[in-house]
């Protein structure tokens, strides 16, 4: 099984379409996501945040991802590991957010 995964991503990612697909698989296995989707704005490439930093969706994106994150809690039990999310986000951790 996979961790809880935080997903970014934009109309001007060249890998937009596998991010989604990888979205769709995580839904179908329930295993815990978050996805921020941007709109199409040329800056908002692949890892835009590492390489635009100083963006105003960089600095959402990385505060979002700490804050989602922040709130997984990694159980040993009985040698496997589970991973818990803390229901922040109204009680869905299948979280999408879409920028316009």
């Amino acid at each position: 099984s996979l961790p809880p995964c935080y997903l970014v991503t934009s109309k001007k990612d060249h890998l937009q379409r596998y991010t989604l697909r990888f979205k769709q698989a995580l839904a179908d296995n329930q295993v815990p996501y978050r996805l921020q989707n941007f709109c199409k704005n040329p800056q908002l490439t692949h890892a835009f945040s590492v390489f635009f930093p100083f963006l105003k969706e960089s600095d959402e994106s990385i505060q979002c991802m700490v804050d989602f994150l922040g709130n997984i809690r990694i159980v040993v039990v009985k040698s496997s590991i589970e991973f818990q999310v803390f229901r922040n986000y109204n009680g869905n951790v299948h979280d999408e957010i879409v920028r316009f």
